[in-house]
């Protein structure tokens, strides 16, 4: 049964995270601190000029574009009592180019996505590596699909008429298991441009911020690709650090059988999205 909030409610703590009502499977209750991204200073222009030049854009990304639509986006969250919390973690803006309908998402990641943020990775830490690592030889092409209640359709959707912008919260949904991840979905306010993060702005976040899990001074977490699923129920996708190196896996979520991770460590994320103009 899923709870009913008023619209005064905060539905995300004084860290930008997801408060449990105990109705759903976490690592904690309580919000942990051991996992966590390294706040670094970024800007606009920067980070146009990196997607720029490792993305795959029909016409180039403007700085001053991507920074109205995200600061409007902004406000919009800002003004959302149940949601204005958000902001209070971590937020990494990103674009996304133009999408072929047609073209299955899974290969998208191997033919583009993956290889651009290898070669934006690869500029920022000459020294370190980057590797997409298939658990068991697994295949993404033709083997994913949209996770239940995600809301990941809309922005698949919007991006196939142009290119999106939007903020991508890393740290929102810590704690919680994929499963959790994709009800408590359910009880998120239902405004248009707000979903379970996934792959596409994912990558193209950290592709435009390629040291955001980089953490000298500590661990950072896992990041969940939660808004799509492997037709293999067990396995799950995900960004991780090794150190200084950055890593993809299609990798098992499975503790024994018939047992799902549930990690301080592993982190779903929030999207907000609106079209990039």
């Amino acid at each position: 049964m899923q709870a009913v909030y008023s619209a005064e409610t905060q539905l995300f703590n004084e860290l930008g995270r997801r408060i449990n009502t105990q109705q759903y499977r976490t690592f904690d209750n309580e919000a942990l601190h051991y996992y966590y991204i390294k706040n670094r200073p970024w800007n606009f222009e920067n980070l146009a000029e990196r997607l720029n030049k490792f993305g795959h854009f029909a016409r180039p990304v403007c700085a001053q574009a991507m920074q109205s639509a995200c600061e409007k986006l902004k406000q919009d969250i800002e003004a959302n009592s149940q949601l204005s919390n958000l902001f209070h973690g971590v937020h990494v803006p990103f674009v996304i180019p133009q999408l072929d309908p047609r073209k299955d998402l899974g290969e998208c990641l191997i033919s583009d996505f993956l290889d651009s943020l290898e070669s934006s990775f690869r500029d920022r830490y000459s020294e370190s590596y980057f590797k997409a690592v298939m658990q068991g030889g697994t295949s993404l092409q033709h083997n994913l699909r949209l996770a239940a209640h995600s809301r990941y359709e809309g922005l698949l959707d919007a991006a196939a008429t142009g290119p999106v912008a939007g903020w991508y919260f890393p740290q929102a949904l810590q704690q919680f298991d994929l499963a959790s991840q994709h009800q408590q979905m359910l009880e998120l306010p239902q405004i248009n441009g707000l979903c379970l993060s996934g792959p596409v702005e994912m990558i193209h976040a950290v592709m435009a911020m390629p040291d955001l899990l980089i953490n000298e001074e500590g661990y950072a977490p896992i990041l969940c690709m939660s808004a799509v699923e492997h037709k293999d129920e067990r396995l799950a996708l995900v960004l991780k650090s090794y150190g200084p190196h950055l890593e993809f896996w299609c990798l098992s979520q499975m503790l024994v059988p018939g047992v799902t991770q549930v990690s301080e460590q592993w982190a779903g994320g929030i999207t907000i999205f609106n079209p990039y103009p």
